[in-house]
Order: structure tokens, then C-alpha cells, then sequence
């Protein structure tokens, strides 16, 4: 346990890193007077739940790592007060879902995305509405098996996106969808993928797969 206001007077702090310790619950106050950080990783703990003011002093927070901790949901609040935050990973975690209630103006600066090894399923109409600046994508090693042809509509500043190890069985127009945006590397690498909806995009890294 790390007690409130434990960091207060360290205003020339731009990284902490706390990965890999035990920590479960992150407190409303835990960061507070933290306002130049600019990295926080808190990868490799048991995070379980996040006060939705615990990043409210963090105005000028770049990137938070969450990888590998116990995290069921993400509450969108959480980042309200963080305009300039560019990169969150949420790989390995317990989330079955990300809602499309999520997507909003929170996350309008966001370029890089990682919801690698969680349990996600469908990916609805929606589920990326606000996040425009999204270069990187990364839905790997989840349950994926439907995505929705709306559902990455408007992510057209995307280079790459990550689908491997999902259980996806067709490359439909809705994932084709990214390449007329200037998409590069789309990976789908161990899908149990029967067909192509389309035969125009080539570049695709879609091996191995069961074709």
C-alpha cells in the first residue's frame, strides 16, 4: 500500500514507474501534485479499480502503461483532465468489453491503443467513435469474432492494426475498410480464417492461417 499524497513535492518528476509491485486500488489522491509528469507505468500489478480523480492532477500526462493488472472495465473520467495523453495500453487485463459509451472527446489525442490479450468478443458500431487520431490499434490475443462494418469508420489516421490470435474466420470489407485510409500493416496471423470478402488488398500479414 502507497499512502495518499505520497509524492507531494516532487514537481520536477516526469516518469514514474511503479510496475510490479502489488499494488491493488488506485486512490484518488495517490498522484496528486504530480502536474509535469509526463510517463506513469503501473504495469505488472493487481489493479483491480481506478478512482476516476486519481489522474486528475496529471495535466500534462503523455502515456500510461496498465498492462498486466486486473482491470474488469475502463472508466472513461479517468483520463477527462489528461488532453495531451497520446499512448494507453490496457494489454492483459480482465475487460470482456470497451464499450462504445467510452468513445468520446477524451480521447482525441490518442495515437497509440493497446487492448492486446483481454476478453473481448464483437467489436460493435461505434466502439472507436472519438478517437480520430488513432495511429495504432492493437486488438490481439483476444475472443474476437465479429466486427461491425461501421466500427472503424472513422479511424483514418490508422497505420497499424492488430487482430492476431483472435477467432475471426472472415476478412470482411469492415476490416478492408482501413486500407483505404492509408493503413499499412494489418496483421491477422492465427485466425482460423476460411475467406476473403475481397481480393484488391494484398499486403495483408495474414500468415499462418487455416485457408
Amino acid at each position: 500500500l502507497i499512502e495518499e499524497n505520497s509524492f507531494i513535492g516532487l514537481y520536477d518528476l516526469f516518469l514514474l514507474d511503479l510496475s510490479y509491485n502489488q499494488l491493488e486500488y488506485i486512490s484518488s489522491r495517490l498522484f496528486k501534485g504530480l502536474s509535469f509528469l509526463e510517463t506513469l507505468m503501473l504495469t505488472g500489478n493487481k489493479i483491480k479499480s481506478i478512482h476516476a480523480d486519481a489522474l486528475i492532477d496529471l495535466t500534462n500526462l503523455l502515456s500510461i502503461r496498465l498492462d498486466q493488472n486486473n482491470l474488469s472495465v475502463f472508466d472513461k473520467y479517468l483520463i477527462r483532465k489528461n488532453l495531451y495523453l497520446y499512448d494507453l495500453s490496457l494489454e492483459s487485463n480482465q475487460m470482456d468489453q470497451f464499450r462504445a459509451d467510452l468513445s468520446s472527446t477524451y480521447f482525441r489525442s490518442l495515437m497509440s491503443l493497446d487492448l492486446s490479450e483481454n476478453r473481448l468478443q464483437n467489436i460493435t458500431k461505434n466502439y472507436f467513435k472519438g478517437f480520430n487520431q488513432l495511429i495504432r490499434l492493437f486488438l490481439d490475443k483476444n475472443q474476437i469474432d465479429f466486427i461491425d462494418s461501421d466500427s472503424l469508420s472513422n479511424l483514418e489516421r490508422l497505420v497499424m492494426l492488430g487482430l492476431s490470435k483472435n477467432r475471426i474466420k472472415s476478412i470482411t470489407s469492415s476490416i478492408l475498410l482501413v486500407f483505404e485510409f492509408g493503413c499499412r500493416d494489418l496483421i491477422v496471423k492465427s485466425n482460423p480464417i476460411e475467406r476473403f470478402e475481397t481480393t484488391q488488398i494484398t499486403d495483408a500479414n495474414t500468415e499462418p492461417n487455416k485457408m
